[in-house]
């Protein structure tokens, strides 16, 4: 029989065979227990419930006689699960192994810990049963475990590795007794999924972390459970035709080697020398999470899907082949190894803006600031620099159509706007105001991957905001990527506990518990983006007030108003076009004045309206003039697009060939095809 109980070690940090028969076997409701939270700066302790302390050092408990558990603080829950002891259990009989662990269940009330409640018995949490005979787990429990977490949004308990290389001695033990083989085992057990895979192929336990990435047909299709040795076939199906002698020991050691060895080809490291220092990474690599990666078998890559950061593995892809062309194999591998040993917080903050701008403005970066960038690689200062450089760069504007459910997002917390991007000319705005590289995530924006916020205070922008995934910020910082502080701070995080977005806890590590318990009355934004006005509110905007998008507004919501064109009487000049206008457009007092002194949005708007008529009459010759005027003048994209769409006996004396030239011309300035092609005039 095996009865080991495991308690963490305040001394060495770790998990221990625990010796002490009262600790092993009382009920935890009659021992003395404590809580411990890790953060950069220290620890938070609590004591059978008591209110949490904060220390530098946990000296203090080296002589504390009751159960311990620790774990990182890392995100803001409503819950979370401290394990207070481990016990692995096996009968006389050795039919099955059984996993046990006790926990305390932590909940969180606003924003701090503040009250703690004692979950169950040494038994409740049962999270894992194990028998290799039938290859199969016995799941009740871990299941009602894992179910329970996932309601109480808290991380999964996870298992210490000599706990789980503990469970491995008897895995092996156990199937060389069963299969009268004892497998050999040489990668390092780690967490429950090593557990799962070890009972669904015993004879090879690493060719079972490909089930996922192969698919499961062909997993089971081409490495059946019998098969001992399927390092091989492995690499054949992955067409590694001559797989390098290193990559057969690391396969022993790390089952993702050949994946890793693929990986670092598709971005651009060819020797094999460099390639096998990544081996060692074995839960991820590029801070991407290697056991998400697929295969596609007709093209022999590994790839991500979109819901698993597909688009972001192929910028980095770009970036390292764009980097591999210019420089060495020992400079790339020296760089992605510097960007694969990165805090996330540091990765985050600018490594994955660095991408997004070279693959969104690759044509429009200057050769020297492409220099730099193969040279030192996605640095702070070449984040810096390179957002300095494309901040007066232009593109076309256009609308950002938001759910409706995320449209309360904007509204005003005291004197602090907080506002969602419209279009997408305005993250410019924003990154010239912040300082900030917010403009190449204009792609992002549109594909519905990223939604940008901002806060303004009397006109003033403070503070730019990233939300991706399920209503997770993933970014907040004010004026040149600082952290916010202050009354920002705290109306930032206030705005986002109301509109039930999760935020990272190092917004709230130094911040006061009892300030952020604060509340602040919420209203309504009063001033809406253009893009989201009614017709109502559109035409109670004061004539100085008006602002861009405001004629381009009012062409789309006039049409729903009113879908008929009001005819001139008989007697009224059809020549005179300010007469006729002002009778048969009423509405668009201050349309036709804009146009009038030559407005381009507005003489695009108007040209549009006699080009559709809707609301004024058809009029292509009128149309033409409007657009040509606002296209050839003030190169107005939209217009350019119109004058393609008329009739060709309206766009007489060479003006069809003189508009598509210029269409023409501006792609070719607007794409950087060519470099001399002087502006339109």
């Amino acid at each position: 029989m095996v009865d080991m109980v495991y308690t963490w070690n305040v001394q060495t940090k770790t998990w221990t065979l625990c010796t002490d028969e009262k600790l092993c076997h009382e009920e935890i409701k009659k021992l003395p227990w404590a809580l411990i939270l890790k953060f950069s700066k220290g620890y938070d302790v609590c004591i059978n419930g008591t209110a949490m302390q904060g220390v530098k050092n946990l000296g203090d408990l080296n002589n504390f006689s009751g159960l311990v558990s620790c774990l990182q603080h890392r995100e803001c829950h409503n819950v979370y699960l401290f394990p207070l002891r481990w016990r692995i259990y096996q009968g006389n009989n050795r039919n099955y192994i059984l996993i046990g662990v006790d926990c305390i269940e932590a909940k969180m009330i606003g924003y701090g810990y503040c009250s703690y409640e004692l979950r169950g018995f040494r038994d409740e949490f049962v999270s894992y049963s194990v028998d290799i005979g039938k290859r199969r787990n016995v799941p009740s429990k871990r299941q009602y475990m894992y179910s329970l977490m996932k309601n109480m949004k808290s991380e999964a308990i996870s298992i210490p590795d000599n706990i789980a290389n503990a469970i491995c001695q008897l895995m092996q033990e156990e199937a060389g007794r069963v299969l009268e083989l004892r497998p050999t085992v040489n990668m390092r057990p780690h967490g429950w999924d090593f557990i799962e895979k070890f009972v669904s192929r015993p004879y090879d336990v690493n060719i079972a972390y490909w089930e996922n990435i192969l698919g499961k047909t062909e997993y089971e299709a081409r490495f059946p459970y019998e098969q001992k040795d399927n390092y091989k076939p492995l690499c054949q199906y992955l067409g590694i035709r001559k797989p390098p002698k290193s990559l057969r020991k690391a396969y022993g050691e790390n089952p993702y080697a050949p994946m890793i060895y693929l990986l670092m080809q598709q971005l651009g490291l060819r020797d094999i020398n460099y390639i096998r220092r990544f081996f060692a990474f074995e839960e991820d690599v590029m801070q991407f999470y290697l056991h998400r990666f697929r295969f596609d078998p007709r093209s022999h890559r590994i790839y991500r899907d979109r819901q698993c950061g597909g688009n972001r593995w192929c910028e980095i892809e770009n970036f390292c082949n764009f980097v591999a062309e210019r420089k060495s194999q020992k400079h790339l591998a020296a760089m992605l190894y510097r960007l694969s040993v990165m805090p996330i917080e540091e990765y985050n903050r600018y490594v994955v803006d660095v991408y997004s701008m070279f693959n969104e403005y690759r044509r429009d970066i200057s050769e020297d600031m492409l220099k730099l960038l193969a040279d030192k690689g996605p640095t702070h200062t070449v984040h810096d620099l390179m957002a300095n450089e494309l901040r007066g760069y232009k593109k076309e504007n256009k609308v950002v159509e938001y759910e409706a459910k995320l449209l309360p997002l904007e509204c005003m917390l005291d004197d602090y706007e907080f506002h969602l991007v419209h279009e997408t000319a305005e993250l410019q705005e924003i990154g010239v105001k912040l300082y900030n590289c917010v403009d190449s995530y204009r792609g992002a924006v549109l594909a519905g991957r990223s939604i940008i916020c901002y806060v303004k205070k009397k006109g003033e922008y403070l503070a730019c905001i990233e939300i991706a995934g399920k209503n997770k910020v993933v970014q907040a910082y004010a004026y040149n990527n600082q952290n916010m502080t202050g009354d920002l701070l705290k109306h930032f995080l206030y705005w986002a506990k109301v509109k039930k977005l999760s935020v990272d806890a190092g917004y709230i590590s130094d911040m006061d518990v009892a300030a952020l318990e604060e509340e602040y009355p919420e209203k309504e934004l009063l001033i809406k983006h253009v893009s989201t006005m009614t017709y109502e509110e559109l035409m109670a905007v004061d004539g100085n007030s008006i602002g861009k998008g405001w004629y381009t507004r009012f062409g789309e919501l006039l049409p729903q108003q009113r879908s008929y064109h009001l005819a001139p009487p008989p007697w009224m000049n059809d020549e005179e076009e300010a007469i006729y206008l002002h009778y048969a457009l009423p509405e668009g007092e201050k349309l036709i004045e804009a146009a009038a002194k030559e407005n381009p949005e507005a003489m695009t708007v108007l040209g549009i309206m006699y080009f559709q008529g809707q609301v004024l009459k058809r009029d292509h010759k009128r149309a033409l003039y409007w657009l040509y005027k606002s296209a050839k003048k003030y190169h107005d994209a939209k217009a350019w697009k119109y004058l393609l769409q008329l009739p060709n006996r309206y766009r007489a004396n060479n003006v069809a060939e003189d508009v598509r030239l210029a269409y023409g011309l501006e792609r070719l300035r607007k794409y950087n095809e060519v470099s001399d092609v002087p502006p339109l005039i």
